[in-house]
């Protein structure tokens, strides 16, 4: 019994002799002072406890020895309250206030004791499920490329809707081919209305042709001749030949004997004429 009481003791011993080299190390005390301590634990002798703060000064000032700066044996992290921040002015801050004996967080972050500090997370931005004027891309056809081919003459000729155009590529007309036209003869007609929709719909530039005005037709009303007028015509043109080699007058003598005597123009008298079928000569 007595051997394994040794035994155990001597491990015991190993195992303190250990932490007092490891506690000389870290904090700065003196191992002899700590195995002071033991012997007393060992022994059960308590009585040096209360003077246990002076050994160590005495201690050096007998043996004429300097002392490294000796730490407090407290169970605060350096970094004080690891609590880090995660809103406010400090945020991303370790708070590092000092925490109360054998706790790791102070009293203001105490809940957490125990927990791993918590990595703040990264907010993303949030995602608008509703979406309001936003317009919907349309997409525009291309326009389709437009063949021109040979028509008549120095002419160009769109088959689709059968327009020709001139060497400006507007639209002057359609073609009215020989084979089926009455002259046998290539001609551009006009554009007709239907034609015009037809160059607006492709996007053609087209000459349209302004309708002649009618010009106003002045009919000269024309007097019958009668035979009557005819007879006093003859009289009096026989009459003035007569008088005129009576008194051997020259032909200018006789045509103004006939504007004096006889005025023919006079006699007439103005006629209505209804239709130009009535201008007849007797």
């Amino acid at each position: 019994m007595t051997n394994l009481s040794e035994l155990l003791m001597q491990i015991v011993s190993t195992h303190v002799e250990e932490f007092s080299k490891t506690i000389s190390d870290e904090y700065g005390i003196d191992i002899k002072e700590l195995d002071q301590i033991w012997s007393r634990i060992k022994t059960g002798d308590h009585m040096g406890e209360a003077t246990g703060d002076h050994m160590g000064e005495a201690t050096g000032e007998a043996t004429g020895e300097s002392q490294p700066p000796i730490k407090k044996l407290t169970t605060e992290k350096s970094g004080g309250c690891p609590y880090i921040f995660t809103k406010g002015k400090k945020d991303g801050c370790r708070c590092g206030s000092n925490a109360k004996s054998g706790k790791t967080y102070c009293s203001r972050h105490k809940k957490y004791e125990g927990q791993s500090p918590k990595k703040k997370k990264k907010k993303l931005p949030e995602r608008k499920s509703i979406i309001t004027g936003t317009k919907k891309a349309i997409s525009k056809k291309k326009p389709e490329n437009i063949v021109l081919h040979k028509g008549p003459d120095d002419y160009f000729h769109h088959r689709q809707t059968g327009l020709v155009f001139n060497t400006d590529r507007v639209s002057i007309g359609t073609w009215s081919k020989a084979d089926v036209d009455p002259s046998g003869k290539d001609k551009i007609v006009s554009l007709t209305k239907e034609n015009i929709e037809q160059a607006k719909k492709f996007g053609f530039q087209y000459i349209e042709e302004e309708e002649e005005e009618e010009e106003d037709v002045n009919f000269v009303s024309v007097r019958h001749v009668t035979r009557d007028l005819t007879d006093k015509l003859k009289l009096s043109l026989s009459s003035a030949i007569s008088k005129t080699n009576l008194k051997s007058q020259d032909v200018t003598d006789i045509l103004s004997e006939l504007q004096i005597n006889c005025d023919p123009v006079k006699d007439l008298q103005p006629e209505n004429v209804d239709n130009e079928s009535d201008l007849e000569e007797e």
